[in-house]
């Protein structure tokens, strides 16, 4: 049996954050990125029981979550994956949450503070922005700031940068 890829002190360093739990489930094994404010929702790191393969990141609930399969290198994947959770720790992205009329998880999108989602699916109404280590907030969506396109609304801004990119070099919509 090989070692273990990850361990809690090597999260614990990369994150700049003490307090991570190591957790054994039926289905693998969890490292638990955890808050220190009451309330508050862990970062989950999910793995196989011998910890050599990242299945996913869970980001606040199970409903948000990413995987990180991009390289054919597992050590590359785990390295992506631990600087996009920095950056959620660190608070240079939330997680927006798409939520429709009755407050259900329709879609989520890593942010900047201070930003909205670029596009959101017709039957998003409210927003519930979620900060690492800070109670989430829930608000309407500024529809103001998006366009109506066929499925989605598109934020008024990312739309002119792609109409520009589109002029620029004459690649589709």
């Amino acid at each position: 049996m090989s070692s273990p890829i990850l361990t809690t002190q090597y999260l614990r360093n990369r994150l700049r954050w003490p307090e991570v739990r190591r957790r054994e489930t039926q289905d693998g094994c969890e490292f638990c990125v955890l808050p220190t404010a009451p309330g508050c929702e862990s970062i989950d790191f999910v793995f196989d029981h011998e910890v050599q393969c990242l299945h996913s990141v869970r980001f606040f609930s199970w409903k948000a979550h990413a995987h990180f399969e991009q390289w054919g290198c597992e050590l590359r994947n785990i390295v992506d994956a631990v600087r996009e959770v920095y950056s959620f720790v660190h608070r240079q992205h939330y997680l927006a949450e798409g939520l429709d009329v009755t407050g259900e998880y329709v879609q989520s999108d890593r942010v900047r503070p201070g930003e909205s989602p670029n596009m959101l699916v017709k039957t998003v109404k409210s927003l519930r922005r979620v900060y690492f280590n800070r109670p989430p907030s829930q608000e309407r969506v500024n529809f103001s700031s998006y366009v109506e396109e066929e499925y989605h609304f598109v934020r008024k801004s990312y739309r002119e940068e792609l109409n520009r990119l589109n002029r620029e070099h004459g690649s589709g919509r």
